[in-house]
């Protein structure tokens, strides 16, 4: 609730000062604009990154800075800033959770899934539903969702009213073929969070599978579309594609690969729900530059 958050870390700064650890409270509550989609603003993104350099430039030896500058990364698509940033924050402090969660799915949106991060992580703290849902999210882009449901179902007990993992536990019953479950999660998310954007994906890609087609696009259209971020993007274009508009499937896929969610592995061969793309020109056109992109993220971080 930033509305809450933010006048409490004002006063808190008013009565220590500017240290480095209040002043990244106050920067992530602008990170959090970003990564609910309630800002996209270039101009922003600059604000957080100067802070975010002026963090490690004031306390090299902590992690602030580059955890913010990672979750930048991944906000602006850029995946070899996430990572490398991530990377060295959790070298910094290895118990932040938030930090682990976003190193992994910046590799998935590289296309380059390290089932290791989720496993690894749950082996030290098994009641993280965060680690739980990294878990379960490396099994979709490994082709193997049924190896993670268990883990997206532990995520939700242990996290109850998290949206994000309810859409997850619905989407991951979509993708294993459990729809009477992925409904139950819809009604869910409908009730909790109707204006939610992956609520709409979500029930879009459910009537549509189900046959009615224009009911599932009519749905859709409610999506503020600019509002995304890449991975949110593609998964929209699950959704379009199922409903039979798959220009526009086309379409968004182009685009989460521009915002960097490039995993053409995914793309191209695992995910059911682009069956009726494969083939099209286009979608090759945006499979070669997903793979190119994928292919200099590698060649990047492994250049350190």
């Amino acid at each position: 609730d930033l509305a809450r958050a933010e006048p409490l870390i004002a006063h808190a700064i008013e009565l220590e000062g500017e240290v480095p650890a209040l002043r990244a409270l106050r920067t992530m509550a602008k990170v959090m604009l970003l990564r609910t989609g309630a800002s996209r603003e270039e101009s922003l993104m600059e604000e957080i990154e100067g802070e975010a350099r002026a963090l490690i430039e004031a306390a090299p030896d902590r992690p602030y800075g580059f955890a913010i500058l990672g979750f930048l990364g991944y906000e602006r698509g850029d995946q070899v800033m996430a990572v490398k940033s991530l990377r060295r924050a959790m070298e910094l402090d290895p118990t932040d959770g938030d930090v682990r969660f976003f190193h992994g799915i910046a590799l998935q949106a590289a296309g380059r899934t390290d089932p290791r991060t989720g496993l690894e992580w749950v082996a030290r703290d098994p009641m993280s539903f965060m680690a739980h849902a990294l878990v379960a999210a490396n099994s979709w882009f490994q082709g193997r969702p049924m190896e993670g449901l268990a883990s997206m179902e532990e995520s939700v007990r242990l996290a109850p009213m998290a949206l994000i993992f309810h859409w997850a536990l619905g989407y991951h019953y979509t993708l294993v073929g459990q729809y009477s479950d992925a409904e139950r999660e819809a009604r869910w998310l409908a009730e909790h969070a109707a204006g939610f954007p992956y609520t709409a994906q979500l029930r879009g890609l459910l009537v549509a599978l189900d046959g009615r087609r224009e009911e599932a696009l009519e749905l859709l259209s409610t999506v503020d579309e600019l509002a995304l971020d890449g991975h949110h993007t593609f998964h929209l274009a699950e959704s379009y594609a199922m409903a039979g508009d798959h220009d526009h499937a086309v379409e968004l896929l182009d685009r989460a690969v521009t915002l960097g969610f490039y995993d053409h592995n995914y793309y191209g061969r695992l995910c059911p729900f682009y069956d009726e793309l494969r083939g099209r020109a286009d979608f090759g056109r945006m499979l070669d530059r997903a793979k190119g992109r994928s292919e200099e993220f590698e060649r990047l971080i492994a250049s350190g």
